[in-house]
C-alpha cells in the first residue's frame, strides 16, 4: 500500500445489493511475496454498510505497534504486495480478541467488550475477498448472507 492508496469496503447481499448494516468489523491482511505479513483491524461500518481506511491510518498503526515489537512491524506498507485480503470478523474472531485482552491486555477488556456488544458481525456470514489495491480509492464489495443474532458470551 502506498500513500496514494485507500480502500473502501461495502457490504453487499447475495444479490449484489448494498447491505446497510452498521457496526461490522473487518481484518485487512497484508502479504509480502504472497506470505502473510500484517493484520489490521478496520471498521466499524457506517449505516450504509461501508468502512474505509487510508494508508496514513494503517502506517501510523504499524509504526506505533513497532515501538513495542520492532521486528514484527519492520516492513513498510509500501513493501507489501498490492493484493490484500478482507475478512469480516466472525464470532470466533471476536471471542479470540476478548480472550487475548483477558490474557495480555486486561486494561482493554472494557473496550473489547463494548466493541463486541455494539457489533453486528454475528448477524452475517461473509466470504473473504482479495483485492488488488489501485492508486486512489479501491472499492471492494464483500458479499454477506444474513444469519440473525447470536450470543457470543
Amino acid at each position: 500500500m502506498t500513500p496514494e492508496q485507500a480502500i473502501e469496503i461495502q457490504l453487499v447481499g447475495e444479490g449484489g445489493e448494498p447491505l446497510p448494516l452498521s457496526g461490522v468489523h473487518f481484518y485487512l491482511l497484508f502479504f509480502t511475496s504472497g506470505r502473510w505479513r500484517y493484520t489490521f483491524a478496520v471498521g466499524p461500518t457506517d449505516g450504509s454498510g461501508k468502512a474505509a481506511v487510508d494508508y496514513a491510518t494503517l502506517e501510523n498503526e504499524r509504526v506505533e505497534n513497532g515501538k513495542t515489537a520492532l521486528m514484527d512491524y519492520n516492513t513498510k506498507l509500501e513493501d507489501c504486495d498490492r493484493e490484500v485480503k478482507i475478512h469480516v470478523l466472525t464470532g470466533e474472531d471476536l471471542e479470540k480478541q476478548l480472550n487475548s485482552a483477558r490474557m495480555w491486555y486486561p486494561n482493554t477488556i472494557p473496550e473489547v467488550e463494548s466493541k463486541i456488544a455494539h457489533s453486528n458481525n454475528l448477524k452475517i456470514e461473509c466470504e473473504d475477498v482479495v483485492v488488488d489495491l489501485r492508486d486512489g480509492m479501491t472499492k471492494a464489495l464483500v458479499t454477506c448472507r444474513e444469519i440473525g443474532d447470536s450470543i457470543l458470551f
